[in-house]
């Protein structure tokens, strides 16, 4: 049965990380495609060039159905993403009903159990940082400028302009339809940290890919290890310390922190509007924070009661080997 789990887990393995290539491309092509609308409909495009202030309505009808093809590819692609989060899911829960009863076959509830849901983890953690976990936005909905021009009072003195001083109070409003972005960013664990590199922030980089990217990984590798060598002797120090370190993650931090962003940036100043939307990388980084921890503890209740029953026949032969001396 140890082999069949082995098997199985080589397979699912293998399935998952096809899924997890796809739903990163599909992210990929998201965020362009998200880019691209927003750059269409960006305020420099719309606001600082004389196109659309001249040709209104024909230089909005171009924008119009540019950005909507856009923004349909973009909702295509993320549909596409979230389908293959719905065929990572299913196989999930396929793969771990096998495993229970494997489990159960062998009398390891605790260990396979574990086992399976740090393997879980895996595709968890890859598309959480790879795959963009926010997006936020500024802009106007059918923004609205008033030119109201008003001549009258310098004109009326004049002779014979003077009687058609009303005719110099001209409404010349401009009204740019649709929306009107000033500032879009969607972002992923990875692309924040090539981001602080390229800004030079490298302590802050360094700091969010030591808590966020490798302690996670090396936490999982620890536990999934377990599986191949399934000993206590000096692995259970390897893993305790791997257990230990886990606790100084700032998944949790890191999570809340975007949560703040999210209600910080809603409260911006009135008269522009704020979108603040969390995205697929967001659920699968908080699904990794789950299925990781939960998976140390169950490895680490199966240590705990081998090394016992490796304590307890110690203490049975010992007596044994006492009596045979003399």
């Amino acid at each position: 049965m140890k082999n069949t789990f082995i098997i199985l887990s080589i397979l699912f393995i293998m399935v998952c990380g096809w899924l997890t290539y796809k739903s990163v491309a599909y992210g990929k092509e998201y965020k362009l495609q998200k880019t691209e609308y927003v750059k269409i409909l960006n305020f420099e495009e719309r606001l600082l060039k004389a196109k659309e202030w001249i040709f209104s309505d024909a230089e909005w009808a171009k924008r119009k159905a540019a950005s909507e093809e856009k923004l349909k590819a973009a909702d295509t692609a993320y549909d596409n993403m979230l389908m293959m989060s719905i065929f990572l899911m299913t196989m999930s829960i396929l793969y771990m009903l096998a495993t229970i009863l494997i489990a159960i076959q062998l009398k390891q509830l605790y260990l396979y159990i574990g086992i399976g849901l740090g393997i879980l983890a895996l595709p968890c953690l890859i598309n959480g940082i790879c795959l963009p976990m926010m997006e936020i936005s500024a802009f106007n909905t059918e923004l609205t400028i008033p030119l109201e021009i008003d001549a009258s009072e310098y004109l009326k003195d004049i002779p014979l302009i003077g009687s058609y001083a009303d005719l110099a109070q001209l409404d010349l409003t401009k009204v740019f339809h649709g929306r009107m972005y000033y500032f879009y960013q969607s972002k992923s664990v990875v692309d924040l940290i090539f981001l602080l590199i390229k800004d030079g922030n490298w302590l802050v980089a360094i700091a969010i890919l030591t808590f966020s990217v490798i302690i996670p990984v090396f936490k999982l590798l620890v536990t999934l290890g377990f599986a191949s060598i399934n000993k206590v002797g000096s692995f259970f120090g390897i893993f305790k310390f791997s257990y230990a370190l886990g606790k100084w993650s700032m998944a949790d931090v890191f999570v809340a922190a975007l949560f703040l962003g999210f209600l910080s940036f809603s409260n911006m100043n009135e008269g522009v509007e704020t979108e603040a939307r969390t995205l697929a990388g967001m659920y699968y980084f908080l699904g990794y924070c789950i299925l990781s921890l939960v998976s140390s503890i169950l490895v680490n209740v199966a240590l705990k009661k081998q090394m016992e029953q490796q304590i307890a026949q110690q203490q049975v032969q010992s007596p044994e080997l006492q009596s045979s001396e003399v």
